[in-house]
């Protein structure tokens, strides 16, 4: 969107000024750096003419048409501040309304578009058939809506944004809990399958106890055998033999005790661990005196 640009230099009143003289080759210079656009011959002409200048309305027409000839070159900040000085100090009512347009102009290149609004609706409150003025607010309007609209549609896609960064860290953590969950899972199998082992192992030791119990049997036999034999061949040491044999008989009902004992043990400790792997807790045996001839475990 373009607003309307006064190109016209204003030369009024400067021919007629009795506080400095303005030769006609100036006078032709100027109108041929208008009438061919070269501004910057133009501005050298004004910035000379300012130099010699001694009256004030003749100083503020100055000031405008180099500031025009600066808004021409595209150096809105000087045309600027030229522009407002009219404003401010001009005496001339439509010098001030041109001013006040042509502010408006400079402030709407430098995107200060509030400015630029007020500029425009000074020059229109001072002549109010300004039409270009009327039609450069209205384009000021319809390019701040534009950029409200298009901040909204940033903030509304930024939020978009945010939302899916957000529902992908939900899924990314999802992934994670699963992965988490099935090292849980493997982790709870390898200590079903060490206790396993463990068990097994236990019951395997229970079973060799027993193999060593029945192996120690024969032994005593023969042991015995020989032992009668020996008392067979000397009278004397029958009732010593008697006694040993007495001592070692007791000893073996000790060993198949004990081995009754472990594989007891064994056997209890099976039931709690099944009950464990079955989701049950597991059973806690307080410790307590043995009862008179009872088990010590």
């Amino acid at each position: 969107m373009k607003i309307c640009v006064c190109t016209a230099v204003l030369l009024l009143g400067l021919m007629g000024s009795q506080a400095w003289a303005i030769t006609p080759w100036t006078a032709y210079e100027l109108s041929d750096a208008v009438a061919s656009g070269t501004w910057k011959q133009s501005e050298t002409i004004f910035r000379d003419l300012l130099k010699t200048d001694s009256d004030p309305n003749d100083t503020m027409v100055l000031k405008y048409n180099l500031g025009l000839s600066l808004l021409h070159q595209d150096q809105n900040e000087p045309a600027k501040d030229l522009f407002e000085e009219v404003v401010k100090e001009g005496k001339d009512p439509a010098l001030r309304a041109k001013a006040s347009y042509n502010l408006g102009n400079s402030l709407f290149a430098l995107e200060k578009l509030d400015e630029a609004k007020k500029a425009f609706e000074q020059a229109l409150t001072i002549n109010p058939e300004d039409d270009d003025a009327r039609y450069n607010i209205e384009v000021i309007l319809r390019k701040q809506k534009d950029q409200e609209d298009q901040k909204d549609k940033n903030d509304d896609k930024k939020d978009q944004d945010k939302n899916d960064q957000s529902d992908q860290d939900d899924k990314n953590d999802g992934q994670q809990d699963k992965q988490d969950q099935q090292k849980d899972k493997d982790d709870q199998n390898g200590e079903k399958d060490k206790d396993q082992q463990s068990d097994s192992k236990d019951q395997n030791s229970g079973k060799d106890q027993e193999k060593d119990s029945e192996k120690g049997q024969p032994d005593q036999k023969q042991d015995q055998s020989e032992k009668r034999d020996a008392g067979a061949d000397n009278p004397q040491s029958a009732q010593q033999q008697k006694e040993a044999q007495a001592q070692k008989a007791k000893l073996s009902e000790a060993e198949k005790k004990a081995a009754q004992e472990a594989q007891e043990r064994a056997q209890l400790l099976e039931f709690f661990r099944q009950q464990e792997r079955d989701g049950r807790p597991a059973m806690q045996v307080q410790q307590q005196a043995p009862p008179p001839g009872g088990k010590t475990w």
